[in-house]
């Protein structure tokens, strides 16, 4: 019992911790993108705050997962935090792709930096 609570704790943890480690890769993926246009320097500001953003909601609720489970496995508390981990990956990402690619989309708007980052993207 207490090697599947460390086991399944130790896995939350872990992944935490990558989706860290992702969250600052693509911050500086982004940083190397600046250019001094201002329309790409304005998309890439708000590209660094969905991104902090989801890192930072997806982060506690893994880190309150874990901190609750390894506490009180028995009392249940940690399930709302385990079920709704999936609900805040898509929130955030659907927030995310719905802000800067498809409104400007739908706006008549399209920006180089769009398509620089999804010839980047299909290139990696």
């Amino acid at each position: 019992m207490f090697y599947d609570q460390l086991e399944i704790g130790w896995n939350c943890s872990l992944a935490a911790v990558s989706d860290i480690i992702a969250s600052v890769s693509l911050l500086w993926a982004f940083s190397s993108l600046k250019n001094g246009i201002k329309q790409t320097d304005t998309l890439l500001q708000k590209i660094f705050q969905y991104t902090v953003t989801r890192g930072l909601f997806v982060t506690i609720d893994q880190t309150t997962l874990v901190i609750i489970f390894l506490i009180k496995p028995e009392t249940l508390w940690w399930t709302p935090f385990h079920f709704s981990l999936s609900k805040v990956y898509v929130i955030t990402m659907s927030k995310c792709l719905i802000e800067l690619f498809f409104l400007p989309l739908i706006n008549g708007v399209c920006h180089k930096l769009q398509l620089q980052c999804l010839m980047a993207h299909k290139m990696l």
